[in-house]
């Protein structure tokens, strides 16, 4: 009982500083960075899931002041590619083409990192600010930093799955056990 009681308390503390990472997190943008949304389902039609568009809207406002941006994402459940898809998205909202790149072939939080980091190092950047869901960012930042990017992060605060206590707790919980994978996979 004991072991469990104890295995329950890390994983509520891992849990803890993931939450508290993404929340407070909003890091000011760097000059000559480019900001790197990270992809979410595309449902079927092609259609953005809620979570994508939120991600990409705050992908750019974050890059309004002129930075690169990086759609990534693979194809998922339904095609297109979620980098296209948030591609679509972003000229519709009046990001000149030229600033924007989709990156559409992860399918991972660590394959988002190593396909981004290629399609950063063709534009000469090496430093990123990525947007995602808080519960993501901690996870989201090691992998990028193991591609040698600089990092910077912004939640998306007003994502569907950040609104409610429960749906955020219930995100938060399950970004442990991903985050542990990922880290020994290595």
């Amino acid at each position: 009982m004991a072991a469990g009681v104890v295995g329950l308390a890390t994983w509520a503390g891992a849990a803890g500083w993931i939450d508290r990472v993404g929340v407070t997190s909003a890091d000011p943008l760097e000059s000559g960075c480019a900001v790197v949304v990270l992809g979410a389902r595309v449902d079927e039609g092609g259609i953005a899931s809620t979570t994508l568009e939120a991600r990409v809207r705050e992908g750019i406002e974050a890059s309004r002041g002129g930075a690169f941006l990086v759609i990534s994402g693979g194809v998922g459940d339904f095609p297109p590619a979620e980098g296209e898809v948030g591609r679509a998205l972003a000229l519709d909202a009046g990001i000149a083409p030229h600033r924007i790149r989709a990156e559409t072939k992860s399918h991972s939080t660590r394959e988002n990192a190593r396909e981004s980091a290629k399609v950063l190092g063709q534009e000469g950047v090496a430093c990123v600010q990525l947007v995602s869901d808080p519960y993501h960012l901690a996870r989201a930042r090691w992998a990028f930093e193991r591609e040698g990017l600089t990092v910077t992060l912004r939640p998306v605060l007003d994502a569907p799955r950040h609104q409610s206590l429960a749906s955020r707790v219930w995100w938060t919980a399950r970004e442990v056990p991903a985050f542990v994978k990922m880290m020994v996979s290595e």
